[in-house]
């Protein structure tokens, strides 16, 4: 069934299948769709958020992301048929091309759901790989995790006077902080050849209050220079890591290491479980250096499945991705 609004549920611990991560980043979109299918006894079987992206004209294209979240340990056929004819539904109403699928986790409940309807693909829309944390281990034990590198890089920062400042809208510095951190975004992005948000996207997720999610801007300064930056997302049992940017000009100073440590302890003091350091990734040349920085702060890796695509206009999809491969790039 196509729900008119999010499905609350507070099992849901995927980011972005929560009802306010849709209320986030409801600017970036042209809409959000929510399918929730439940058995004859009401209990819950599948729940998915499907953003709708402009593509190509009137076009549009479907994304889930980490989802649909599957809610049940028997996927029967009714309710395989029940999601592909609301996905359908969708993709009519919005003229959508295809749909880009990225499941939360492997399970054979997801190849029964695939099953003749969608086609794997390379593409990375979100990162394939994450390390994450685990935060009942002790200070002392997540610092043995690390890399000794990093371990290093931590202290140094430290003895060079780096300070580190946690903030939110509400701070009376925010808008400050904010304009350097979005400089360090585009500087970063140039130095490392990925693209970045616009600056709006960054701010609307910095100015909300929400239920289930809150966003922070965290600040390493030395001298009262901001010289690196990271936004960072809570959930009710997780910290992500989910933006970060630094300054060239100040990068024998360690920073980011610096920031990082500081958001973990963070988390850990006000009771997060999880420390999601958000992606890494095996195939990605842009993200070489990120991954690098990342796998030094060891944690257990979790590798998620390849990306699924629904083709629901073979022709118009055909002709797009020869476009995207003229141009030099992946569907």
């Amino acid at each position: 069934m196509i729900l008119s609004s999010p499905y609350h549920n507070p099992l849901i611990t995927e980011f972005y299948q929560m009802p306010d991560w849709a209320k986030l980043i409801q600017h970036d979109c042209l809409s959000t769709e929510y399918i929730h299918i439940t058995d004859t006894n009401s209990q819950d079987i599948l729940y998915a958020q499907v953003y709708v992206y402009s593509l190509i004209g009137t076009y549009t294209q479907l994304f889930i992301p980490r989802g649909p979240l599957l809610l049940t340990q028997n996927l029967e056929s009714q309710y395989i048929t029940e999601f592909w004819n609301d996905i359908q539904t969708i993709a009519t109403k919005y003229s959508s091309i295809f749909s880009i699928i990225e499941p939360p986790i492997a399970s054979p409940l997801y190849t029964q759901l695939w099953m003749h309807k969608t086609i794997p693909s390379i593409l990375e829309k979100l990162p394939h790989q994450t390390h994450i944390l685990n935060l009942t281990h002790t200070q002392e034990e997540l610092l043995q995790a690390m890399k000794p590198k990093m371990r290093y890089n931590i202290r140094l920062a430290e003895r060079k006077g780096v300070t580190t400042h946690t903030t939110n809208y509400t701070h009376p510095q925010f808008e400050s902080y904010f304009n350097a951190f979005f400089d360090l975004m585009k500087e970063t992005s140039t130095r490392n050849h990925f693209g970045i948000h616009h600056r709006e996207h960054y701010y609307h997720l910095l100015n909300q209050s929400l239920d289930t999610i809150s966003l922070s801007l965290i600040v390493a300064k030395y001298q009262d220079h901001i010289i690196a930056a990271n936004i960072i997302l809570d959930t009710e049992t997780q910290r992500i890591y989910l933006h970060g940017a630094s300054s060239h000009k100040y990068r024998s100073l360690m920073a980011p290491p610096l920031l990082q440590w500081t958001s973990i302890l963070d988390a850990k003091k006000s009771g997060k479980l999880l420390y999601d350091l958000w992606g890494t990734s095996q195939t990605k040349s842009s993200w070489k250096g990120i991954s690098r920085f990342k796998e030094q702060f060891g944690g257990d890796v979790i590798n998620y499945p390849q990306t699924q695509i629904a083709i629901h206009k073979p022709l118009l999809f055909s002709s797009y991705r020869l476009l995207r491969k003229i141009r030099g790039k992946s569907i």
